[in-house]
């Protein structure tokens, strides 16, 4: 009976180690899993940063562009407050450049209403739809502030010309008046 008794041991303290061995199995896959679910949150997470980053620089460049357009509408729409308050003779004289306030303020007052229409539709994009449109979006967006940019220069440019011819005209008006009178 003493080796049966043995026998028994050496089943049990066997059954035990196997015991041992199937919960130290169940707990690494426990931690293997959570390291799984781990891993996928913080890709996620970093995706979702990688997203956001993308996106706020896009309404950066965005709203920069927008600030060139409306510093331009501003220059412009200051400049035709000073012709419509100039003397007729001066309107008169400058009148082939009134195509300034009539054709060019339109086109960037168009383009504050487009980089307005863009910054609202980036900034609605959510992390599902969002990187689908970010990705197919930026470079024609990117695009548009450069083309932003140079109605901007452009539109520098004939202000300054105009400045300078309507300035020429008030003196030449000025001096004109002053012989004249």
């Amino acid at each position: 009976m003493a080796a049966l008794d043995t026998a028994t041991w050496i089943s049990l303290l066997a059954l035990v180690v196997s015991g041992l061995s199937f919960l130290a199995a169940m707990w690494a896959a426990w931690v293997s899993h959570r390291t799984l679910v781990h891993a996928k949150e913080t890709h996620e997470e970093e995706q979702v940063l990688a997203f956001e980053r993308e996106r706020s620089e896009l309404l950066s460049v965005i709203s920069q562009s927008r600030t060139l357009l409306e510093q331009t509408r501003i220059r412009i729409g200051t400049l035709k407050a000073r012709f419509d308050a100039a003397p007729q003779p001066a309107q008169t004289i400058l009148q082939n450049y009134t195509n300034l306030f009539t054709e060019y303020l339109p086109r960037v007052e168009a383009g504050v209403r487009q980089c307005n229409a863009s910054w609202s539709e980036v900034a609605s994009w959510g992390e599902t739809t969002g990187v689908q449109a970010l990705l197919r979006h930026q470079a024609r967006m990117r695009a548009a502030v450069h083309d932003d940019q140079i109605a901007h220069d452009q539109g520098v440019f004939l202000v300054d010309t105009f400045e300078e011819k309507f300035n020429e005209v008030l003196r030449y008006i000025a001096g004109a008046t002053r012989s004249g009178g």
